[in-house]
């Protein structure tokens, strides 16, 4: 009988999404990305918008939770490219979480108009990750 490699019964772990992680921090790509494998979640990081967007484009089913930093030192902003990930993965279950370090954004009130699910303020605590992860991968 030809062996495939599959097993006929995946673990869950198997199943899980990745958390897609873009800042331009690299110190929070490395924390963050620390922080959920140790907990067995798959995660990749990235520094700029573009490259988050076209590693979504190439397979969106393969994202469960993108974590997109609001503030980027030439200017551009994740408010704005949250839609655009929305978009990517319309036909799949991901969430879209803001991250940010500055208070005036969570101030502003209602982010989920620019498409973000919800919008979180760094630090980012372990056990704040693995919570969103849990949920959405």
């Amino acid at each position: 009988m030809l062996q495939t490699g599959h097993s006929s019964s995946l673990d869950a772990k198997t199943l899980k999404k990745t958390v897609l992680i873009v800042d331009d921090d690299e110190w929070t790509r490395f924390s963050v990305q620390k922080h959920l494998k140790e907990e067995s979640f798959h995660a990749r990081a990235v520094p700029r918008l573009e490259e988050g967007l076209s590693l979504c484009a190439q397979n969106p089913k393969a994202f469960g939770l993108i974590l997109l930093d609001i503030r980027f030192p030439d200017g551009e902003c994740g408010l704005d490219y949250a839609r655009d990930f929305k978009k990517l993965t319309e036909t799949v279950s991901c969430g879209v979480v803001g991250i940010t370090s500055h208070m005036a954004f969570l101030e502003k009130g209602d982010w989920t108009k620019f498409g973000m699910d919800d919008l979180l303020l760094k630090p980012l605590h372990k056990w704040l990750l693995v919570s969103y992860a849990q949920r959405y991968c």
